[in-house]
């Protein structure tokens, strides 16, 4: 008799005849996808938490749960695959606005980082609507699933210019853009421009004032537009004694043309300010003196509103200061040049300190998106709240391991409650234990001739 070895996972949604061979005891949805878990994700239901209401908001998903690791390691991911931006991400865990909605609907998102031995998960989500009380749901647990699910360039739209996460292996010295611009930078051959684990989120670019650490995104037409808005987003870890007036990032049209620069200040690293147009003037100051402090992360956000003519400087997702300023008539990052952690058109005004989630984008913004995000990067488990497991409503007959001879004759396995003997005519089968198994579901039925294990 031919023999078949068998493992885990048996749907039971209702006691159910299946020929020879079948393996899967009740019928799947007509839809392709069929995720046998979800668990929801709530903001949580504070103002001070989530500010307003937001629309399209890339929402950091960053926890870790057991049931997130691979089935390898216990889990229930069941298939893992390489994400579009090169990181390793589970291929059957999704997002979407209502559990139903995962298998047909989903959210757009990008996965940062992901442990299948841990279950720790860092996604991106764009979320249609953010304010407090808004639910999504993540998904998982698919074994049919195998392709990648995820859409980067989706997740961060069309007014983002460029998204650099910054957490690349220091063997390369490709940096990834995640829109759909796909403006790569070149990190500098300092051996000192590593990434380093303690990023603010996943990893982070070090720089340390060598004359090559830095990022050079000239040449390439990054952020070429003409009198519009620009917001400029990044995390800051300044080194211990960072020198003055080192350049976060640069971006001008030509050497003598409109430029926007964000730069550490001229004490030491304890300030940063922002300047604009050939003499970088004028400057608003983002801190107090001394209230950027060296070996701490603080967010940078700064917005150029070309309709009201007003420069503001937010510091970890409060207001410290605005200016008027005259509309940029271009900014063309090809005649000119632009860098991050440097002056684009030498090796000058080196930034020493850390790195992570650089954002510009040709758009306004507002305070409660500012806070919002602020504080959900900050600390994404105080932002949302992460619901208990719920299963699809098929319960699922687990079987470490079993042998069938398929001879067509028939075994009913009778369920008596959450876990229960697999018991079989005869000496059919013997030594199995049944898990995770709903009392409502009376019996289930395998057409097979023997299981024995």
């Amino acid at each position: 008799m031919p023999h078949r070895s068998l493992k885990k996972h048996f749907l039971v949604a209702a006691p159910i005849l299946f020929g020879a061979f079948a393996l899967f005891i009740g019928a799947l949805p007509a839809h392709a996808a069929n995720y046998l878990y979800s668990r929801s994700i709530t903001v949580t239901s504070s103002a001070s938490v989530a500010s307003g209401t937001n629309l399209n908001f890339p929402m950091l998903v960053s926890s870790t749960l057991a049931s997130w690791k691979s089935v390898g390691n216990g889990g229930n991911i069941q298939n893992l695959i390489t994400s579009p931006t090169g990181v390793q991400e589970p291929a059957d865990l999704v997002f979407a606005t209502s559990s139903a909605n995962c298998n047909t609907t989903g959210l757009n998102f990008e996965t940062e980082r992901y442990v299948s031995s841990t279950g720790e998960l860092e996604d991106w989500v764009n979320v249609p609507s953010v304010s407090t009380g808004t639910v999504i749901y993540a998904c998982y647990d698919d074994a049919s699933v195998v392709t990648d699910q995820s859409h980067p360039s989706s997740t961060w739209n069309s007014k983002y210019r460029a998204v650099y996460h910054l957490g690349e292996n220091a063997a390369t010295t490709t940096i990834h853009d995640s829109t759909a611009n796909a403006f790569t930078g070149v990190a500098g051959t300092s051996t000192k421009n590593t990434a380093t684990s303690t990023g603010k989120i996943d990893g982070a670019k070090d720089l340390t004032e060598q004359a090559t650490d830095y990022i050079n995104l000239d040449t390439i037409n990054h952020f070429n537009a003409s009198g519009g808005s620009y917001v400029l987003s990044v995390w800051i870890n300044p080194h211990t004694g960072q020198g003055n007036d080192g350049y976060i990032f640069d971006v001008a049209s030509g050497n003598t043309g409109n430029r926007i620069v964000l730069d550490s200040g001229q004490n030491a690293g304890n300030t940063a300010s922002i300047g604009l147009s050939t003499n970088l003037d004028p400057n608003i100051s983002l801190s107090s003196n001394n209230s950027i402090v060296a070996n701490a992360w603080q967010k940078i956000d700064v917005e150029l509103n070309s309709g009201t003519g007003i420069m503001s400087g937010y510091l970890n997702g409060v207001l410290t200061g605005t200016s008027t300023y005259s509309t940029l008539s271009t900014l063309d990052g090809v005649s000119g040049g632009s860098a991050i952690g440097s002056r684009f058109s030498t090796d000058i005004h080196i930034y020493g300190g850390i790195l992570d989630e650089f954002r510009f984008s040709q758009a306004t913004t507002s305070p409660s998106w500012i806070l919002t995000e602020y504080n959900n990067e900050t600390n994404p488990n105080a932002f949302y709240t992460i619901g208990s497991e719920q299963s699809s409503g098929a319960a699922i007959l687990t079987m470490s391991s079993a042998t069938v001879n398929a001879t067509g004759t028939t075994i009913t396995i009778p369920i008596s409650g959450v876990n229960g003997t697999l018991s079989c005519p005869g000496n059919a089968c013997t030594g199995f234990t049944i898990t995770n198994l709903n009392s409502n579901n009376p019996a289930a039925t395998i057409n097979s001739a023997t299981v024995s294990g």
